[in-house]
């Protein structure tokens, strides 16, 4: 048990240094890694995702106002027999609350990012 120590010891100070460069260096390759594969999908889909909601909701020129609570969107729009409520359950809408003057979408997730898309492109 002594010799596998001393052998142990041996090896970790003679090639620790560069055990440690290659742990760094592969960490350093999986960061960059993944900030490259979610940049190039976050980039062509995003455009992909906002034709599908306007078209959704009726058109661009249809939309009045968008404003989001958590993963509620709520929409004023001109005109709201132009929903497609089909679409939108295939672009995550989970639940539909209209009232008189709004409507509000409940999503599987935030609306943070579907809501400043929808007001920025306006």
């Amino acid at each position: 048990m002594a010799d596998f120590k001393s052998i142990l010891n041996d090896f970790l100070a003679n090639n620790g240094i560069w055990i440690a460069v290659g742990v760094c260096a592969l960490i350093l390759v999986v960061i960059i890694c993944y900030f490259i594969f979610t940049a190039r999908k976050g980039g062509k889909k995003s455009k992909i995702i906002v034709d599908e909601w306007y078209a959704a909701i009726g058109g661009k020129d249809n939309l009045v106002e968008a404003t989001q609570k958590g993963s509620r969107l709520i929409l004023v729009l001109k005109n709201y027999s132009n929903i497609d409520k089909d679409a939108l359950r295939n672009l995550g809408v989970i639940n539909f609350i209209q009232g008189s003057q709004k409507i509000t979408l409940v999503l599987k997730d935030s609306a943070d990012d579907i809501a400043k898309t929808l007001l920025s492109d306006e």
